[in-house]
């Protein structure tokens, strides 16, 4: 008999220690080992860092969006990109600046787990 994908074996909800977890999965990118199920996820738990999620146990992990309680501001891609494939010099300070005053589109933590590059199973086998 094959197992149920939706049915996260041996993973308990942070917030109401919910075990397994069934349905979609949210794992906190901050805190070592902090899971909640969709249901808490979504009533607002753990609200203050970002997430990934995933909906079987095979499944890519994928943003979470949420708004985050004093989420930290949005940082616009172009400039951002532009920022980490070179030395930042001097001539850059208008540019941190803006940064730093939140001008922007696409807050960190979802310009990150957009822009990592996601394992394919054979891969995530390999790495078991």
């Amino acid at each position: 008999s094959r197992r149920d994908p939706h049915v996260h074996s041996g993973v308990q909800c942070a917030g109401c220690r919910g075990s397994p977890v069934t349905g979609e999965r949210h794992r906190c990118l901050f805190c070592a080992d902090l899971d909640l199920c969709g249901g808490c996820f979504s009533r607002g738990v753990h609200s203050h860092h970002p997430f990934v999620k995933k909906a079987t146990i095979d499944g890519a992990w994928l943003p979470s969006d949420r708004p985050l309680a004093d989420a930290p501001p949005a940082i616009p891609d172009g400039l951002l990109l532009e920022l980490q494939s070179r030395e930042l010099t001097t001539d850059d300070y208008e540019a941190l600046l803006r940064l730093d005053q939140g001008a922007a589109s696409t807050p960190l933590h979802t310009h990150l787990t957009r822009s990592l590059r996601v394992p394919d199973a054979a891969e995530l086998a390999r790495a078991c």
